[in-house]
């Protein structure tokens, strides 16, 4: 398949402004992909996953036909390591969840993500954002645009607004 033929694709498509950036996303992780760093493959390869609860290192590791030895000395030769890599997945699609404007629960996006104990997603939650999630849904029940500045708190506690 060519540009011309993936651009007329999205083209003729009616795509929203969601759509794009989803479209956007997976098109940056295909070219980080060809690049051919480990670090973008396991990415382009959790982005794939539909459920995070069965993928480890050895699953992972397994479909790259590799050891777990390999894959984890060749991550941290980019130095990243495994459970960052599923720690950002498990981020992108909270936001992802959020961003979608269905009132969801805390109990439900932590099960979507993998998450065995929904009190081990509500305290991830708050080392993400800085927020607990309780507050989070308040807010963006008030207005949905303050998804961007709760994902891109990073040390600081910043009053929601």
């Amino acid at each position: 398949m060519k540009v011309f033929d993936i651009v007329r694709i999205i083209e003729s498509e009616q795509f929203d402004e969601n759509d794009v950036e989803l479209v956007f996303i997976a098109l940056q992780r295909k070219q980080a992909l060809l690049a051919g760093s480990m670090r973008a493959k396991v990415d382009f390869f959790l982005g794939a996953c539909l459920n995070l609860k069965s993928v480890s290192l050895d699953s992972v590791a397994e479909s790259f036909c590799m050891s777990s030895r390999t894959l984890h000395r060749r991550l941290r030769k980019e130095d990243i390591c495994f459970s960052k890599l599923i720690d950002e997945e498990r981020k992108r699609r909270c936001c992802y969840c959020l961003l979608d404007g269905h009132v969801i629960s805390g109990v439900k996006i932590a099960c979507l993500l993998g998450f065995t104990d929904p009190a081990y997603f509500y305290q991830k939650f708050e080392n993400w954002t800085g927020y607990r999630f309780s507050e989070v849904k308040r807010s963006l029940a008030e207005n949905p645009r303050n998804i961007v500045g709760i994902f891109d708190v990073h040390s600081e506690h910043k009053k929601i607004v």
